[in-house]
């Protein structure tokens, strides 16, 4: 009696290739944008609660005119070709005039307990909007409308929480299962 187990053992060999060449790196790039959607979203919460603002001032960029631009923190998704996911934040401020409240001898009063010193409102002669506006220096005419940064915090809180135990063992849970369903995919 012969027995012939190498069509066995070669689709054995196929599937384990398969799951070399082709699952293990789709995995592991879902993972790692898992991680850092979780990243960005822990940081914003963060920030926000630093800083005293809603969580849309901090997530969305926007015109000057309240209209929501797009994400504040960009993700560059990882793919199975180049397993780097890298997370850009826009560098414009939160400007003032969206939080402001009312005008003081002394300046402009905002949300969060925030005053600024010789800041002043005024109305926009092309749109109409109502703005925060400061001058640049003493006696001069150039005018500034003052901001909020968020981008290095919001860039710190990233990498903090991207790169500590948390979320390392965020990442690990995450590969774990996204691989152990690409597993039972190809095996059933």
């Amino acid at each position: 009696m012969t027995l012939d187990i190498r069509a066995d053992i070669n689709k054995l060999t196929r599937d384990l290739t398969v799951i070399q060449k082709r699952s293990v790196p789709k995995v592991t790039a879902r993972a790692i944008n898992e991680t850092l959607v979780n990243a960005r979203s822990q940081a914003i919460k963060e920030v926000s609660s630093d800083l005293r603002l809603a969580q849309k001032w901090m997530r969305y960029r926007h015109t000057i005119h309240g209209e929501k631009k797009g994400e504040r923190a960009v993700l560059r998704k990882a793919n199975a070709g180049n397993l780097v996911g890298t997370m850009n934040v826009y560098m414009r401020g939160i400007p003032v005039h969206y939080i402001a409240g009312k005008q003081t001898k002394v300046g402009v009063k905002a949300r969060g307990g925030r005053l600024y010193r010789s800041a002043f409102k005024a109305v926009s002669r092309k749109t109409g909007a109502e703005l925060v506006l400061k001058r640049r220096g003493a006696g001069t005419r150039k005018l500034m409308m003052p901001k909020i940064g968020v981008r290095t915090a919001l860039n710190e809180r990233i990498e903090r929480y991207a790169t500590s135990a948390s979320g390392i063992a965020t990442f690990r849970r995450r590969w774990e299962r996204l691989l152990q369903h690409e597993l039972n995919r190809i095996g059933g």
